[in-house]
């Protein structure tokens, strides 16, 4: 009746009498009481089937269930994000306009997991969503927040407190009367951290994807944007693209370049000498767990 295609697909059921499987569709019990707003009806194209697809709430939760936490993270990325996917588009992925809302918030999600008290799911979801920053215009930059934002002891790099394309308030020039002149610019990723003076560090990165990107015109844009982002105070700026992006060694080195400016200390912290063998293990540890958060939300392939 569906038509599908891409199959198989799952289907939730109230009773055991309902459960199926062949090569379409493959259908598991629900056995526990789900929140209100956990489905939504679609047309089913039969007056006799009501059929409803579940919540990007309820989604999120199920997808969160047996994920590592950086890829539960990345989920709600997605799930509150600027950006749809797009085949049709350049680069698979065509940015939201205001009558294109973003499909979920942070606190839709966090209201629905305090109510989902039996979903399987729940704890990591809930945990997860201390990574899961609103706004991305796309996976790539989901991915390197999370590479740079997200706690050592997860594999980030904990460079400080994310915020997906902010507002930044650039010099621009002066008028024929000497006043000066501000512009705004949308950087990707900006990392902060606020200073015990009460001071505030910054860096920004920006990545330039290369087939959104290619091309003169773009490409004259693009360093324009960097250059007026380059005036803003105590902002340090980073240009990432596409090639950069499958090299874990270059990141690492753009994030230690960052973490200086920021004026953090190194990290892992560690209460041994790095050039001991414990040291050396724990290091190792570290970038074990480094790579995987780059391997699974960096350069993924996954389809969102």
């Amino acid at each position: 009746m569906l038509d599908l295609h891409d199959g198989p697909v799952d289907f939730l059921v109230e009773r055991p009498g309902d459960l199926r499987r062949n090569a379409d569709a493959v259908a598991h019990l629900c056995t526990c009481d789900l929140p209100a707003g956990s489905f939504i009806q679609v047309p089913s194209g039969s007056i006799d089937v009501e059929l409803y697809v579940t919540s990007p709430e309820l989604t999120y939760v199920q997808l969160a269930y047996g994920a590592s936490m950086q890829m539960a993270a990345y989920v709600g990325m997605a799930l509150c994000a600027d950006y749809r996917l797009d085949p049709f588009s350049v680069g698979g992925v065509l940015q939201r306009q205001s009558s294109d809302a973003r499909v979920t918030t942070v606190a839709r999600l966090r209201n629905y997991v305090e109510r989902a008290a039996r979903v399987c799911g729940r704890k990591r979801a809930a945990a997860a969503l201390d990574f899961v920053w609103e706004r991305s215009r796309s996976p790539k930059e989901s991915g390197l927040a999370l590479f740079y934002g997200m706690p050592v002891r997860f594999g980030g790099m904990s460079l400080g407190d994310v915020t997906m394309n902010p507002r930044v308030r650039v010099f621009g020039g002066v008028d024929m009367l000497g006043h000066a002149r501000y512009e705004e610019r949308y950087p990707d990723i900006l990392i902060s951290r606020s200073l015990i003076d009460g001071g505030l560090l910054a860096v920004a990165f920006d990545y330039d994807a290369d087939s959104v990107h290619a091309g003169s015109e773009k490409a004259l844009e693009d360093r324009r944007r960097t250059n007026s982002i380059a005036t803003v105070d105590n902002l340090l700026h980073f240009s990432v693209s596409t090639t950069d992006l499958d090299d874990i060694t270059y990141l690492r080195l753009l994030g230690d370049r960052a973490r200086r400016a920021l004026k953090l200390r190194s990290r892992p912290p560690l209460q041994v000498a790095r050039g001991s063998a414990e040291g050396r293990r724990l290091l190792a540890e570290y970038r074990e767990r480094q790579e995987r958060v780059w391997q699974e939300v960096v350069v993924s392939r996954m389809p969102f």
